[in-house]
Parts: C-alpha cells; structure tokens; sequence
C-alpha cells in the first residue's frame, strides 16, 4: 500500500518531502534513475493526483525505470489521453 500525506498534526517523513517537492518542480525533471522503482512509484502517483503528469514527463519515467514493472506499465498507456489538455483563453 502506498503512503498517504501525513495527517496536519504529524511531521512529514523526510522521504514524504522529497517527493512533495519534486513534485512541486515535476516540470524541471529530466532524469529519474537515482531513485529505486518504490520511490519512483510514489513520486509518480503524487504527479498523477495533481494532475501534472505531461508526455515528456511520462517519457523521462519510462527512460529512467527501463525493464522495471513501472517503466514497462507506462510504455502500455495512451499518454496522449492520460494527461490533461490545457483550456483554451475562452473556455476558462
């Protein structure tokens, strides 16, 4: 089971933070390969519950988890229909 965001009252791990911030930068990510396949796995779900997971993005996750079971369940999706398409100026 994953982690969930700690409760108000509680400290956040320092993993919890890591993955919060990059998350907050997801758009800055070039490369994932430092991070083991259970992080990867975190920080993705965390991009996908904002709703900032983007087809260049998603590339760096298959690139970087290449022969695991995150890279290969990526490389089987529609990125295309999987990723939020940004309102035109009128229809906001």
């Amino acid at each position: 089971s994953l982690p969930h965001p700690p409760p108000p009252s509680q400290v956040p791990s320092l993993s919890m933070l890591c993955i919060t911030f990059l998350a907050d930068h997801s758009d800055s990510i070039v490369d994932l390969s430092n991070l083991d396949e259970t992080t990867g796995v975190y920080l993705l779900r965390e991009i996908m519950g904002r709703q900032k997971l983007t087809v260049p993005l998603a590339r760096v996750f298959i690139r970087s988890f290449e022969g695991t079971a995150l890279g290969e369940g990526l490389k089987g999706l529609d990125l295309y229909a999987a990723t939020p398409v940004p309102l035109s100026r009128d229809r906001r």
